[in-house]
């Protein structure tokens, strides 16, 4: 989540059931193995959709090559933090370092919520983006960044469990 959430010591245990939002759910993400033969599956699309943004690709290889859009489950409460606040999309004055310690601080002073005993289900979640197809953002046309792509694809399930 980009966004601050307030009252996260009572959020922990809560969450959520949607669709994948690029906008929304790229912060970061964990899959199981049915869905990476998915994603795998459609790694020409994923590899050769011409957007820089790797969450659009996925975007819109859930509305392409998958005929579907892929489903998440969002927790309350993040476990995931953006400290990378420096850049063109980001504040002129930045220090990383600094980001970092007070995520970690943050963490320490919740160390004992994060992992509930059990979890409640929220609903009422936005159903997630509509189905219209969106224009790539272009920057990943370079057939060098798609070979490298594939070659990361094709050889990752040598290095899992």
């Amino acid at each position: 989540m980009y966004t601050a959430v307030k009252g996260v010591s009572s959020l922990t245990h809560r969450v959520s059931v949607g669709i994948w939002n690029a906008g929304k759910n790229n912060m970061g993400f964990g899959i199981n193995r049915k869905t990476w033969e998915q994603i795998k599956s459609c790694k020409e699309h994923f590899c050769t959709y011409d957007d820089y943004n790797w969450d659009w690709s996925i975007n819109s290889m859930g509305q392409s090559c998958l005929q579907r859009n892929l489903k998440v489950l969002v927790v309350k409460a993040p476990r995931i933090f953006h400290i990378g606040n420096c850049g063109v999309h980001h504040r002129k004055e930045c220090n990383e370092r600094k980001d970092a310690q007070k995520v970690e601080q943050l963490l320490q002073s919740r160390r004992n919520t994060l992992f509930p005993e059990s979890l409640h289900l929220d609903m009422g979640l936005n159903p997630g983006p509509s189905r219209k197809k969106v224009k790539p953002y272009g920057g990943w046309g370079d057939i060098r960044d798609r070979n490298l792509c594939l070659s990361f694809v094709d050889n990752a399930l040598r290095t899992t469990l």
